[in-house]
């Protein structure tokens, strides 16, 4: 998941859904829902990080720094332990969590050793 500079922001208060309206690179200085979007992805994967069930052993950025705690960006690579059936888990963990928010990652893009 990445904030771009355009997207379109839909949403649900009390299960009706408000007008859309498009994200631009100036509304996080008057919106203050902007500004904590980033917190639903840093979320889920400091939960991978930090529940052994997941396996996910360390995240690589793209400037290929290593973390071990809950950090998120664009271009990141999951080391995953070789247990049976991981890549698999964690692809629908992370399609199930992203779901509601509309948006997808780019599996096509996805390499593994």
């Amino acid at each position: 998941m990445a904030l771009n500079i355009e997207a379109t922001i839909f949403i649900n208060i009390n299960k009706k859904e408000e007008k859309s309206f498009n994200l631009k690179r100036l509304v996080r200085q008057r919106c203050l829902l902007v500004s904590h979007l980033f917190f639903f992805a840093m979320d889920v994967l400091g939960y991978m990080l930090n529940d052994v069930k997941y396996n996910v052993e360390e995240l690589i950025l793209s400037n290929q720094k290593s973390c071990i705690n809950s950090m998120f960006a664009n271009d990141t690579m999951l080391h995953l332990k070789e247990v049976s059936n991981n890549l698999k888990y964690t692809i629908k963990v992370l399609n199930t969590y992203y779901a509601p928010f509309k948006t997808k990652i780019n599996w096509y893009k996805i390499t593994t050793i």
